[in-house]
């Protein structure tokens, strides 16, 4: 157990659970945090999250929702919403679930968490680049050299996406921890297929993910075409599956008229055969060059059954998550080192990823108000449930 005299913490990482965990362990005079973000400002790739909305949470989380029940079960233990809300944040949320602040700018979720270490010692600019634990105490060195030293250290400086030079992955070896596979993930699909005919248009569509011709994922919502691409959230979705199956072949079937059954579809081009006012006109016209003929029953076939064949993608660029991270096996169900007491790693750097629509900030503050409550313990404080 650690003794009751002030204890040093350091959170190295200025991200969602980075903040929120200081902003938690703000409350308690008999810790002395320190902050450390190797950007010059904190919260950076909050800003820029739902669009620039914050859509930092959702009202339907489920077990499907993450790559496992151990993700899950940390997402579900915490209330953000009435979080936040208790700080004076007002909210809405649409009918997906997606909750935001009522403001739909992600500044004011920002705002709120800096508002909360204004106490806090945040040391911006700062680089970590080792760590070591000799007895009891961990040492931080920094691209300076200056070294600084804790005696409880939480690792939370993000994964391999937005942050593309990020050192989280290195410190953690340095502290005897195993990555597993680094995936994108949340992020556009290669297919290779040529769409530059119907580049930029975008259409409503049911998707269903593909391997060996058996779906094993389908969502609905909008997609859109990129010229070796397919994007929107609902190919985000699909790519979220595909990020934890390397070496899988995948295709993808877009029904471009959902609301439609293959009847009604043949029926319309029996009646209208100049086979306009359904598509925009590059996309009708490359339906009709994938079709098997010319006939109406093979062109509502390619309607409701329009493949595309997706590329390796291994490119970071544009993926909003990262799939992979610190190996769950080698952390308690607090975060806590299995292998280095005093020792937490949270949010993104976590092996732990889920679907499009908030699922992912859900467990990055989460997995801060998780091993808060261990700190707290280890302290000798009450554990406070808020």
């Amino acid at each position: 157990m650690i003794s009751k005299m002030k204890k040093r913490i350091a959170i190295v990482g200025a991200g969602a659970s980075g903040l929120l965990l200081a902003s938690l362990l703000n409350k308690h005079l008999n810790f002395d945090v320190t902050l450390f973000e190797k950007y010059e400002h904190v919260g950076k790739k909050l800003l820029i999250t739902g669009n620039g909305r914050c859509n930092f949470t959702n009202l339907h989380i489920n077990s499907n929702c993450y790559n496992n029940s151990w993700g899950y079960d940390i997402a579900s233990s915490f209330d953000c919403k009435k979080y936040f809300e208790d700080l004076g944040m007002l909210t809405t949320s649409d009918n997906e679930g997606r909750v935001y602040p009522n403001s739909l700018v992600s500044n004011t979720i920002l705002d709120i968490l800096r508002d909360q270490i204004s106490n806090i010692n945040v040391l911006t600019s700062t680089n970590i680049v080792k760590i070591k634990k000799e007895k009891d105490i961990f040492y931080l060195t920094c691209e300076t050299k200056q070294v600084y030293e804790a005696d409880i250290l939480i690792l939370a400086s993000g994964g391999k996406t937005y942050y593309k030079d990020t050192n989280s992955y290195t410190l953690a070896s340095m502290l005897s921890h195993q990555i597993t596979l680094l995936r994108p993930s949340l992020t556009p699909l290669k297919v290779k297929e040529n769409l530059v005919s119907i580049e930029n248009i975008r259409c409503k569509v049911k998707a269903k993910l593909l391997t060996n011709n058996k779906c094993v994922y389908e969502d609905e919502g909008e997609v859109l075409f990129k010229k070796d691409a397919l994007s929107g959230i609902v190919i985000f979705q699909l790519s979220s599956i595909i990020a934890r199956y390397p070496s899988t072949n995948f295709e993808i079937s877009l029904d471009l008229l959902p609301k439609y059954e293959y009847q009604e579809i043949v029926d319309h081009l029996n009646k209208f055969s100049h086979k306009m006012g359904m598509f925009p006109k590059m996309l009708m016209q490359y339906v009709l060059k994938n079709s098997y003929d010319k006939s109406n029953e093979s062109i509502a076939k390619t309607i409701k059954n329009l493949k595309f064949h997706v590329v390796e993608n291994i490119d970071f660029k544009g993926a909003q998550i990262t799939s992979g991270g610190i190996k769950i096996s080698e952390l308690t169900s607090s975060l806590e080192s299995k292998y280095v007491s005093n020792l937490f790693m949270i949010g993104e750097m976590v092996d732990v990823d889920g679907l499009c629509g908030g699922y992912n900030l859900q467990f990055a503050f989460a997995s801060a108000y998780v091993s808060y409550l261990q700190i707290l313990k280890k302290a000798g404080e009450e554990n406070e449930k808020l």
